[in-house]
């Protein structure tokens, strides 16, 4: 039995992926999206990362 933030991290293809960016410097980073889903998602230069890819957003 899978816990409730795994479940909701294999829910999705962009948690799966397990990669977020960082919109204004434009880093990325591997996370485990259940983790950071359970203990609080990653921040970059003082903001929440996201699951967005650059080539993603409009």
């Amino acid at each position: 039995m899978i816990g409730l933030h795994q479940h909701i991290a294999n829910s999705h293809a962009k948690l799966r992926r397990g990669q977020v960016w960082c919109r204004r410097c434009g880093a990325n980073r591997a996370v485990d999206a259940a983790a950071a889903l359970r203990f609080g998602w990653p921040r970059c230069c003082g903001h929440t990362m996201t699951i967005d890819a650059p080539e993603e957003r409009s």
